[in-house]
């Protein structure tokens, strides 16, 4: 269904009926006919049935009811010279839940990327509302203004992180009557509480776990410090840095309220990251990092960063440390199908290539994500301050040594590999 205006004004209507047309009939006769839009697309008529369709021009798809479309037609809004081209026309049967119904009715006419990712979202409306509550700029913002500054007091975060629990305790509460489950949700929200309160240490752990006469220490805080790319300043308000570090934060255990049948055979961080794409979480993180002024590709690199923190969480406790850890590591690494996508792995010549900006900022989120993981499974504060750096050494050693072999790779894929053993 071609539809065009050529005319400078707007124009808005039904467009139900055709024009008439002639036809001839067997005796050699003709009258002139009309027929309906339904009967000239072969739509059938039925108040169960919808019928989906795109917009060649802009792509976008579109719901509406057979019903509407036999007895109303389809309503059309133009601006001047503007034109449209509607084609791949789908019947699609209602659900028991009338959910096309529903989606129906709440896009009113409205055209959006694609019809089955509405759907989505209609149905997970219940989970989006309190997750949003937590994912949003303004509580993102309220967060990065609660870090903890070097040589600064610590700002009052009680009523903050009270803040925190309550939404947690909502958003888990939402998951378990999704899923059917219960019994996740208050220790889940006071160990939301707990994680939120370690990332706001971050850029502040020199003083919160001192080591001060360790060369390696300091190498590893300055790394830390220097953000993904290596230019930024981790004290600094960077909603491109604390903003996925926080949406990690608050995806990274819903699955603690998956049953024991989806949880069977995969880890909780594995079924997490799963429903970060299942359940559209990543559409919201990277709405609320554009929302803190992050461009496109920005936002969709941080919703990245934050698969890759949940995916590769708890790497360093699986490692063997006696056999070649940073071999094991990457080895592990590159199994995963977003980390080759992340650090730009491509074939070139026969040769395996990948970027070396994208893996050092790789390696900052791994770093970063282990060093959290490492403070919220330290129960209370961390006893033992000495021990907290050590462990901080230890993870630092894995990912200098990667770092050099990144330099010296060359930016070849293999080689980094081989490297990586020496």
């Amino acid at each position: 269904l071609v539809v065009y205006h050529n005319k400078f004004a707007s124009a808005r209507g039904w467009i139900r009926i055709s024009a008439a047309f002639p036809i001839k009939h067997a005796d050699g006769e003709r009258e002139l006919a009309q027929v309906s839009l339904a009967q000239g697309l072969g739509l059938p008529y039925d108040a169960g049935l919808f019928i989906v369709f795109k917009d060649q021009i802009t792509g976008l798809e579109y719901i509406r009811s057979a019903q509407e479309l036999n007895e109303q037609g389809l309503y059309i809004e133009l601006e001047a010279y503007s034109y449209h081209v509607y084609w791949d026309f789908k019947v699609i049967e209602d659900n028991m839940w009338r959910q096309y119904a529903q989606l129906s009715a709440y896009l009113n006419g409205r055209g959006v990327p694609s019809i089955d990712e509405a759907l989505k979202e209609i149905f997970l409306q219940s989970i989006h509302d309190p997750y949003r509550e937590l994912v949003n700029p303004g509580q993102i913002s309220w967060l990065i203004q609660h870090r903890q500054i070097p040589g600064k007091p610590a700002p009052e975060a009680e009523t903050l992180l009270d803040e925190i629990q309550e939404k947690a305790l909502l958003l888990m509460q939402s998951v378990e009557s999704y899923l059917g489950t219960s019994g996740s949700a208050e220790p889940h929200s006071v160990q939301t509480r707990q994680q939120v309160d370690r990332i706001l240490w971050l850029s502040a752990l020199g003083e919160k776990l001192p080591l001060p006469r360790s060369r390696t220490y300091r190498q590893a805080l300055k790394h830390l410090q220097a953000g993904p790319s290596g230019l930024e300043d981790i004290s600094a308000d960077e909603p491109g840095l604390w903003g996925p570090l926080f949406a990690w934060c608050f995806t990274r255990s819903l699955a603690q309220a998956a049953p024991p049948d989806v949880l069977a055979g995969s880890t909780a961080e594995e079924v997490s990251r799963t429903w970060l794409d299942e359940w559209l979480l990543g559409k919201i993180i990277a709405t609320c990092l554009q929302d803190l002024g992050l461009a496109e590709t920005q936002s969709r690199r941080g919703v990245s960063s934050v698969r890759l923190l949940i995916s590769q969480s708890g790497w360093f406790e699986r490692l063997d440390k006696t056999k070649q850890p940073a071999y094991q590591t990457l080895q592990s690494w590159l199994k995963d199908q977003d980390v080759l996508r992340f650090i730009g792995a491509n074939r070139f010549q026969d040769v395996l290539w990948f970027n070396r900006e994208a893996f050092d900022e790789f390696l900052w989120w791994m770093f970063v994500g282990s060093i959290a993981a490492m403070l919220f499974a330290a129960e209370g504060s961390v006893q033992e301050p000495q021990d907290g750096a050590k462990a901080i050494v230890a993870r630092w050693q894995v990912i200098e040594k990667l770092k050099q072999a990144a330099a010296d790779s060359g930016y070849q894929l293999e080689r980094l590999v081989a490297l990586s053993k020496g």
